[in-house]
């Protein structure tokens, strides 16, 4: 049964999010749009939680494959929600099932825009919409952090394995390719994202990652102020009090690294 409201009393992950404890039935489509728009291993989830305890929106990947097979059957949309005909219908159907005041908030990755959004209904989606840029400087910290997720097939902060297990090759000479193939990936969803952006006259928010936890408070009321939504001040306090850095598995991390450094190095400054 859809929940008349969401839970506000716990920290949930990116699979609770996506259950139907999380949705909320309206007859009105929401008639706001947030898309935040987020390289991997942002933060971006945490943002989500933030917003969503504030009251703004459900934020979601709702084009990610994986969740969109779960959302668009809950909702009525026969088929892949994802393929062109079924785009609009599958937005339409958010609109009226995943918004919160009126809001409807949507996470997303370059990969998903380029793949899925750019016709008629994903340029509906966002005229007019607020638009954040989530962007984390430390790029090295960054690809590596998604190294290991690939490697895990863990992606939240709750350590459930949520997708495939991705190995590392054995030998040095491979893991270094894909290394430079996950750096070029990972930072082409920023690049992907800016170009974008000048393409279609869109002038985002630029949000650093450090500021998102540094200033959660003063950052979603900003949002909040962009959207004209009011902001629930005590359920995001509860929020970010739960909130807390995501275990780092520091055997993960070397396998992600090692043996590279110094190969790496020198493919760009050659032999010292």
């Amino acid at each position: 049964m859809n929940a008349l409201q969401i839970p506000l009393d716990k920290r949930p992950d990116l699979l609770d999010m996506a259950s139907t404890e999380y949705d909320i039935v309206s007859e009105t489509p929401a008639e706001k749009t947030l898309v935040i728009c987020s390289a991997p291993r942002t933060g971006s989830y945490e943002l989500c939680r933030y917003l969503m305890a504030a009251g703004i929106g459900i934020p979601h990947e709702y084009f990610h494959p994986q969740f969109a097979n779960i959302f668009g059957p809950r909702f009525g949309i026969e088929g892949n929600p994802l393929d062109g005909p079924n785009v609009q219908p599958y937005i339409a159907a958010l609109r009226k099932n995943r918004a919160q005041n009126g809001v409807l908030a949507i996470n997303v990755q370059y990969w998903q825009v380029s793949g899925f959004l750019i016709n008629p209904p994903g340029n509906s989606l966002f005229r007019n919409a607020t638009v954040i840029h989530l962007f984390r400087p430390d790029i090295g910290n960054q690809v590596t952090s998604w190294r290991v997720a690939m490697n895990t097939g863990i992606w939240d902060y709750s350590g459930r394995v949520t997708s495939d297990k991705r190995p590392y090759p054995a030998g040095l000479d491979e893991r270094i390719k894909q290394y430079e193939e996950d750096l070029k990936f990972v930072a082409g969803e920023d690049t992907g994202f800016r170009e974008f952006f000048a393409r279609a006259g869109i002038n985002p928010l630029f949000i650093i990652m450090s500021t998102l936890f540094h200033a959660a408070e003063n950052l979603v009321q900003l949002i909040g102020d962009a959207l004209e939504t009011p902001v629930n001040e005590s359920a995001l306090k509860a929020m970010i009090e739960r909130s807390k850095p995501y275990p780092r598995d520091e055997a993960a991390y070397k396998r992600a690294t090692e043996g590279l450094a110094e190969r790496l190095r020198y493919r760009v400054f050659g032999q010292e």
